[in-house]
């Protein structure tokens, strides 16, 4: 999600100026519309993202725990203040005095809000900006309404939960093989730049025709030494033309589409977000959320731009009197047996309870595919780990035995 900053006036002529988190710019513009301003300037806040990023302390484990701590004190008869009064004071208590950390402070803007006689949902969407997901906040609205918020709680808890153990799960599962490209790159870098050069003076003298190998190597030696700070610069320009074009929402559309191409890595990607997608859709649904509207929310959890919009559509289509499993049909990225659980979900009237099995049979598939990507990495990487070095080695021994042959 994007940053924007915006400067607008309303009805009466009072100037606004502030910033708001959206998808795209049109998104942000059609938002500050229905908060009924006028936009005199709207442009995208890089360095808002930047200091954003590096100055963000929130650790999604923090949300976890205090999502379980809600539910039990409300499942206890605990009211809702007086429960983040609690928790609140806990966390200070428990953090140095001096440290002060994001969702503290976001807890005391929620204490202040129920004070105020806010609802729990409307004050979360108010200070939680960024924090709370949308489908949560939803679903705490709908919880509030048919009174059934520890209920909402402790799924929202579980799916919170779930999502972390998936996300921790793929980058731990990326984090060996990843050290292990790094490793050989560097390796193979330092003994371009430091090692054959030392012979690269040597082998010259020798006033002999090297072998192709040597050849070859001394030629990438001699291209990175003199001519490095010339690839350095060009690799700036490169990344900054790649973050330009990033910018543009149709080269974002192109990567996004081609990312669930790749073999292996793209559907388990596809899985993942399914899933997610899937799970927010069944937890909107139970909590009473309409379908629609469960489509239009839940579609924010997904980060593949390209599948997002393919979701968003479906809410058009529904309005016009279409099944979500008959809508599903046309979409690529979705697969047969989602949709036939779908339509047993829309016939049985238990399309929540389906859309949850969904989304357990995405979990377990990309939990399979995870682990075969994982296989086929370490393998890979350390194949062209032992190639390369190999390559080097010879290239290196190749006229050194020749020269030894020809003085013996």
């Amino acid at each position: 999600m994007s940053s924007f900053i915006y400067q607008a006036v309303d009805g009466q002529g009072t100037v606004f100026s502030g910033s708001v988190k959206a998808d795209c710019k049109d998104i942000a513009a059609e938002y500050l519309l229905q908060q009924e301003l006028f936009i005199l300037k709207l442009d995208r806040d890089y360095w808002g993202e930047v200091r954003s990023f590096i100055n963000s302390d929130f650790d999604e484990r923090e949300l976890i725990l205090l999502c379980r701590q809600l539910t039990v004190m409300i499942k206890s008869g605990i009211p809702l203040g007086n429960a983040f009064q609690l928790i609140s004071q806990t966390r200070e208590k428990r953090n140095n005095k001096n440290k002060k950390d994001r969702l503290t402070d976001v807890l005391k803007k929620i204490l202040t809000g129920l004070e105020g006689g806010s609802s729990f949902s409307h004050v979360l969407s108010e200070a939680g900006e960024g924090i709370f997901p949308k489908t949560m906040i939803a679903s705490i609205a709908a919880g509030e309404a048919s009174g059934m918020l520890d209920e909402v709680l402790e799924k929202e808890t579980a799916s919170l939960s779930k999502r972390y153990q998936s996300k921790n799960k793929f980058k731990t599962a990326m984090i060996y093989p990843l050290f292990l490209l790094c490793t050989s790159i560097a390796v193979i870098t330092i003994m371009l730049i430091a090692v054959l050069p030392v012979f690269s003076s040597l082998f010259y003298n020798m006033n002999a025709s090297l072998p192709l190998p040597t050849r070859i190597i001394l030629g990438v030696s001699d291209i990175i030494t003199n001519y490095g700070i010339i690839f350095f610069f060009l690799s700036i320009i490169l990344c900054i033309v790649m973050y330009w074009l990033w910018q543009n929402d149709k080269y974002q559309l192109i990567f996004y589409r081609k990312i669930m191409d790749i073999p292996v890595m793209g559907r388990l990607l596809n899985r993942l977000e399914l899933q997610r997608w899937l799970e927010s859709m069944s937890l909107l649904l139970a909590s009473g959320v309409v379908l629609t509207e469960s489509i239009r929310i839940s579609s924010e959890v997904i980060n593949n731009r390209y599948l997002g919009l393919k979701i968003k559509g479906i809410e058009v289509r529904l309005r016009r009197g279409e099944t979500l499993s008959q809508i599903s049909r046309s979409i690529s990225c979705i697969d047969d047996f989602i949709i036939e659980l779908m339509k047993a979900g829309e016939i049985s009237g238990e399309l929540p309870k389906m859309l949850s099995e969904a989304s357990l049979l995405c979990s377990l598939e990309a939990d399979s595919l995870l682990k075969r990507l994982e296989a086929m990495a370490e393998p890979t990487i350390i194949l062209f780990i032992g190639i390369t070095t190999g390559f080097l080695v010879i290239s290196i021994l190749m006229p050194i035995m020749e020269m030894m042959t020809l003085y013996s």
